[in-house]
Formats: C-alpha cells, structure tokens, sequence
C-alpha cells in the first residue's frame, strides 16, 4: 500500500480537531510547519466535522504538508 507522507494544493487532509473545539463547516485556518517561527505552510478549508476530528481540503500550499504540522485558527 502506498500512504502520501506529504500533501500539496487540492490534496484532502484530516486533522485532530474538530466540533468540540470550536469548528465549523467551512472555517479556514493555517497550517505552520513547527520550527519555522510560525511562517504560513498552507491554507485549509473545513470539509467535514465530527466531534474530535475534521477533514480540510488544502486551498493553498507554499510546501510540503506534512504530519506534526500545526493548524493554526482552532478556536
């Protein structure tokens, strides 16, 4: 089986958040890769909910998105 370890625009990502912590259908937040005195990686727009997790599609990558990325706009 192949698992993308990275993820670029238009890719779809899940991440650890979700209704419980304040999210809503369509919210947009940041993504910052950790160590990069919080410089924007990507954008993300909120797909899906579910109480502890969301799905988001990345609508603008500036690099490689990657697993340990901190999203940043979680109320």
């Amino acid at each position: 089986n192949y698992m993308k370890a990275l993820s670029g625009r238009f890719d779809v990502v899940f991440i650890d958040k979700g209704k419980k912590d304040g999210l809503k259908l369509g919210d947009v937040l940041t993504v910052v890769t950790p160590g990069t005195i919080d410089r924007s990686n990507g954008i993300l727009r909120l797909m899906d909910l579910r109480p502890g997790t969301s799905t988001a599609l990345i609508v603008e990558s500036r690099g490689a998105i990657g697993r340990g990325d901190k999203v940043i706009g979680v109320k």
